[in-house]
């Protein structure tokens, strides 16, 4: 995902080309916020990577479920975990619910 890298370098060469030179006030306040924009975007890109995003600009979510039985770390798609009732355990076999409507805030209360 070079999208917001390619968009700073695109500004960059502009302002270069501009005749800003970064000897002069103007280039170092245009350098500087090029340098800014530049951080954001790899930050922007390292979070819409950390949080999956299918390519298609549509996010992709996982969730997560603990095996009642072995403690094991299930994760499943959001098309599984609206579409299946029950997943098997990989590692034991325990069959886990997962269906989203069978969940109510009282669920999760403690």
């Amino acid at each position: 995902m070079d999208y917001f890298k390619d968009k700073v370098d695109y500004l960059r060469n502009f302002c270069k080309e501009s005749g800003f030179s970064e000897d002069t006030k103007e280039g170092k306040v245009f350098a500087a916020f090029a340098d800014v924009l530049d951080d954001m975007g790899e930050l922007l890109d390292g979070i819409l990577e950390q949080f999956g995003e299918d390519g298609n600009g549509e996010a992709t979510y996982e969730y997560a479920f603990i095996c009642p039985e072995c403690g094991e770390e299930i994760e499943v798609s959001e098309e599984v975990f609206e579409e299946e009732e029950e997943i098997p355990c990989p590692k034991c076999g325990n069959m886990i619910p997962v269906c989203a409507t069978d969940f109510t805030d009282e669920d999760f209360e403690d």
